[in-house]
This record gives structure tokens, sequence and C-alpha cells, in this order.
């Protein structure tokens, strides 16, 4: 034991001395200071109303909002609609923050009273500095937490953290900024009565493209049990797809590993993993109930727009393999009821598998799934919980077929040496799958992420071996304790050190300049917004919209697949048809809200506008062949 501690404390010290350097660089990058924000709804950006900070003297930072036209944002007083504006300062300096100032609101008068801001504000605090203050470099830093609602024909969140570097000068030699007017006005408080200004809020009065779609027969005029065929086919493909294949043939390798046991058993540990499915399912279909009631914007494979959960993801996976190829075995104490325990056991693990498969399955949408789950999310709260159990029995069906058919069996070989080998096979093959959520999180948060994520799964990886190989059966129970304790610090720390800081910083780079969609391909994607799509078709061009993420594995199949053949390259340059790319890695409402008025309400998703003809878009499957694509683009060009 002694041993063990003396190994520990020396891992300890090598991940302060290596891993606390980067660290810092990630907590304050000198070159990615963001003093501003920009989306297709407004511009905020983070002003003072001088040059420098006088040590013992007050100055005044805001946050100023520029609206694009037709949009507005609230008041922290909303009204009877609406969403209060929040800003919170703080600052590593000694420097304390008054209470936020704001400028007189306007008010809107629709069918709801709201009191807000359109054009231009500005939301400030009183800044006292003290008489002596230390800041690095000679520099004060100011940060910003700001969150807000933009509202126009339809309302979207938004946050930004912000930050402005100002310089300490001697006193007396307070110079005003250039935008110092901006803060003239603020002090607001009186009653909203005294706001004469009555009006309704200002909105495009011109209908958006989307808002006048014929869309071809769907799941929108099919009954329920259409949708849960649907469903269920959709749940059925999801077992061929290149997301669940590493967990399917974990699987498979049960069903060879339990042939020879009796049909009960076999029986029951189908049925588990049945369980596990259908259960996970119906727990994403209740987050997305819940969050629908919260007034959040999501769809099928909404937690792979969290890094945390790719990176939590990366780790279950690191270890499952592992296990596969023998480095470790979770060991339990089973005492005296060994075969009771071992099949409860055995239940367990096919339960967890079912829920990996399932969790693994989300990122992908099957043919006949992206309707069913399009329709289900546009219902209540039950039929959406039914369509998402029915996807999960749909993706269990293949083992409840073996499982319920004895006479199947004679296919499934029989067991033997070869299953070891086949196990680490498939750990090989689970570590292709970490590769890929590394792709996906390097692509959402930068290198530095990466390799703070690689920090963080060989340390899982060494807090396994610790466990398995000082925590055993025999071990004590203080020394279980400690071994678990130990290893959970060992993961902890470059989880905090690494992963933490280059989510945050390099999350709000790529939400700022936006994610690199030119990358590797030959046709000149833009951007996904409406006004782009407008435009492109007043412009008399044929639109094609490709809505991807950066996690979906089926997109990039389409991508590499289809979308970068030679033919499709050469009938988009010829045609020149508008490539626009709406990137759903991150929560994007505005995105989420185009998706739900084609009833789909996951990626990917295909359009094509005839810009004749705009109101009749072509919907391509979510499996591309060059020959669909190239139909449709004929079908839009004749």
């Amino acid at each position: 034991m002694h041993h063990l501690i003396r190994l520990v404390l020396a891992c300890l010290v090598a991940i302060f001395v290596t891993q606390a350097a980067p660290a810092k660089d990630l907590n304050t990058p000198k070159s990615l200071v963001f003093n501003s924000f920009t989306n297709d709804q407004l511009t905020v950006d983070i002003v003072a109303d001088q040059t420098s900070v006088i040590l013992g003297e007050n100055f005044q930072v805001g946050v100023r909002f520029k609206m694009k036209p037709h949009w507005h944002v609230y008041y922290k007083e909303p009204g009877d609609v609406g969403m209060p504006t929040k800003i919170q300062f703080g600052s590593q300096s000694d420097l304390r923050f008054g209470q936020l100032l704001w400028k007189k609101p306007v008010r809107f008068d629709d069918q709801d009273v709201s009191y807000g801001y359109v054009d231009e504000t500005l939301m400030a605090s009183v800044v006292t500095s003290p008489s002596a203050l230390e800041a690095s470099s000679g520099m004060v830093r100011i940060k910003a937490s700001v969150s807000w609602l933009a509202c126009n024909t339809m309302c979207i969140p938004g946050e930004t953290e912000l930050e402005i570097a100002l310089p300490l000068a001697a006193q007396g030699s307070v110079k005003l900024a250039q935008n110092a007017e901006l803060f003239k006005g603020l002090g607001f408080n009186g009653d909203l009565s005294e706001i004469d200004s009555v009006g309704k809020p200002e909105i495009s009065s011109k209908p958006s493209v989307f808002d006048n779609l014929t869309l071809p027969q769907g799941a929108s005029s099919q009954t329920i049990w259409q949708v849960l065929l649907f469903a269920f086919i959709g749940g059925l493909i999801l077992n061929v797809m290149p997301c669940v294949l590493p967990v399917v043939s974990i699987k498979l390798m049960q069903f060879v590993k339990e042939s020879g046991e009796d049909r009960s058993k076999l029986v029951a540990l189908t049925l588990a993993y049945t369980a596990g499915t259908i259960s996970t399912c119906v727990l994403l279909g209740l987050a997305v109930v819940i969050a629908q009631y919260a007034g959040a914007s999501v769809g099928w494979g909404f937690q792979f727009q969290q890094p945390w959960f790719l990176v939590g993801m990366a780790c279950l996976l690191t270890v499952m393999a592992l296990s596969m190829l023998g480095m470790f075995y979770m060991q339990v104490s089973t005492g005296g009821k060994l075969d009771e325990l071992s099949r409860k056991s055995g239940l367990a693990g096919s339960f967890f598998t079912g829920v990996v498969a399932t969790i693994l399955s989300t990122p992908c949408t099957a043919p006949y799934l992206g309707s069913a789950i399009g329709f289900a999310f546009a219902q209540s709260w039950w039929i959406t919980l039914s369509v998402f159990a029915v996807i999960g029995l749909g993706l269990a069906a293949p083992y409840l077929v073996l499982g319920f058919n004895p006479a199947w069996k004679r296919f499934i070989p029989k067991p033997g040496v070869w299953m070891e080998y086949f196990k680490q096979g498939m750990g090989f093959l689970l570590l292709g799958s970490v590769i890929w959520l590394l792709f996906v999180l390097g692509r959402m948060i930068g290198s530095d992420g990466v390799v703070g994520t690689m920090g963080l799964l060989l340390a899982v990886s060494f807090g396994a071996w610790l466990v398995n190989t000082f925590a055993h059966v025999e071990a004590s129970r203080n020394q279980k304790l400690m071994v678990w304790a130990i290893a959970a610090v060992l993961v902890a720390l470059p989880g905090w050190l690494l992963v933490a800081p280059a989510i945050s910083v390099q999350k709000q780079l790529t939400e700022v300049s936006g994610l690199n969609n030119n990358s590797g391909s030959r046709i000149a994607w833009q951007d996904f917004s409406q006004e782009t799509v407008e435009r492109q078709i007043k412009d008399n061009r044929i639109v094609f919209i490709d809505f991807t993420a950066q996690w979906c594995q089926t997109c990039k199949l389409n991508e590499f697949g289809v979308l970068s053949h030679e033919r499709v390259v050469s009938e988009f340059s010829r045609l020149n048809v508008a490539a626009i790319k709406a990137d759903w890695t991150f929560n994007n409402p505005a995105i989420t809200e185009v998706l739900k008025k084609f009833g789909r309400s996951g990626v990917p998703f295909y359009v094509i506008f005839d810009p004749r003809h705009p109101e009749n878009p072509i919907l391509l499957s979510e499996l591309l062949t060059v020959n669909d694509v190239l139909l449709a683009l004929k079908k839009a060009s004749d």
C-alpha cells in the first residue's frame, strides 16, 4: 500500500508540473480578448467611458446592444412577455461594481405589453477603483457575462462572455473615451407608467421563404400508427448505422457467449438489453419534453451539442475498450451467492449495453426516423414518449428475435478461443469510436480541447488500472476507499486544469468566428441564415441547404461520399448553385426553428429551392446518393 501512495504522489507532482502551465494560458489567453459578439439578431460589445483606470477614481463600464432591423431586447422588467436582459460584471482586480444602470425603455403594445429596446442601448455600472491596485502588466481586465432574449417574429435567447482591458494611469491623466457619450441617459428607475411611447414592436412585414412552404405529403398527414411504424423501422435501421456498430458487435459477441446457456437465461439477457434501449430512449424523450416546456429548442441528438457530453462518452468508451483488451476487470465481492450475483451482473451488463447503444445511435438519423421524430416533437408529451419508446424497441428488435427463437441458435458459431480475439478486436473498434469523438470535439473546441481530453483519457485509464490492481476483492475497505479517492483525484485534475478551460475559451471563439465549413471541400459553402437563403433565391439561383453537424456520422458519410463526388461538384458549378451549410454542431435556435418548419428535428437533412417556385422545396433522403442529388438539381433547373 505504501508503494501505491508513493507512486500516486509522483503522478500528482507530474500532473501539476506538466498541466498547470498550459492551463494558465487557457484561463487567460492574451490573444483571445472578446470585446464584441455578433449574430443574425444583434451585436453586443463592452465599452468604458474612459481610456484608462485611475486609482481611487470612479469610471463606468457598460455593455452596448446594437439590434439588427426589426429586432428588440428587453428591459429588467420585461412586462407580460419576454425575459430580462442580464449582465454580471467581474474582475480579478479589486474593483467594486455598482448596480446595473438602464436607459429608459420603450413600450410595446401588441396582445401583451412589454418593455425593451430597439436600434441601440447601453446598460452600465459605476466601477469604484481602490487607491492601491495590482494589475498584470499594468492592465486591468473586466469581464461581463451577458444573456438576453432577442425577438422579432420569433424569439431567440443568447449569451456571451465579454472582456475589456484598460491600462492603469497616473492621477490627473484621465481621458474620456470616444464612446463616452453613450453613457448619457443612464439611471432610469421610474415607474413604467411614465413610459409614454406606445406602439407595436416593429417586425419584418415581409414573410420568410420558410413561412409559406408546401411540403410533400409526410408525417404531418399520417396517423399515429403510421408514425409509430416509421419509428420502429427507423430504430431497426439504426443497427446498421456506423454510430452504433461497435456496440452491436459487443451484443452479438454476448449472444455467442451465451448460446450454450438455457433459453430462459438468453431471453432474460435479451429483455434486459431491450429494457436498456427503451428506457434510454424514453429518458431522451422526457428530456426533450422538459426542455420544450422550459422554452428551449432541442432536437434528436441534442446531447452531442455539449462538449462535456462528448468528453464523458470518450472516457466511457475508453474504459470499455481497455476492459475488452484485457487490461483490467472490474471486480465485485460475491461472497456466498456467486451464481446469483453473476446472473445479476449479466443482466446489468446487457441493460448497460442497451443504454450505450442507444446513446451512440442518436447522432444518426436513419431513413423513416427523421419524419417520425419531427412529428413526435410537435405533439403532446405522451405521443413524444411513445415514439421514442418504439424507436428503442426497433433498435432492440433483432436481438428479441434471436432471443425468443431457439431454432436460430444453430446459425450462431459455437463458443471457443476465437471469442477472446474477437473481443479484443471489438476493443480496438471502440477505440476507433473514441477517435471519432475526439475529431468531433476538436471541431467544436479546438486542438487544445483535444489535447486536454487525451490527457484526461490517460488519467482515466490509469485510474481504472489503479482500481483493478489495488482495490481487488481481498483488499480492505479502507484501502478500497483510498484507491477510489486517489483515482477520482487523478481524473479530476486534468479535467479541471486542461479540459474545462479549453472548452470555455474555444467554444466562445467558435461561436464568434464560426466553424470552418469549407475545410477540404471543393464547394464554396456559405453560412446559413434566412436572409442568405432569400437573397440567393432573389438572385434567381438554385439553393442547396445542407443541415449538418460535426458529430453526425451520417452527415460525414454523405459529405465525403456524395457531396464531394466529381459529378456533384461539377453540377453545382455548372448550375451556379448557392450551397448553404446550416451547421447544428452547437445548439442554434434559428436552425432548429427552420427544421421544425420542415417537420424535422435532427440532421442530416437536405433541401433544394427552385427560385421559380420557392414555396415547393425539394426534400432529399437522409442517406444521399449521387443520382438522387443530380436528379433533384435537374428538376430544380428544368
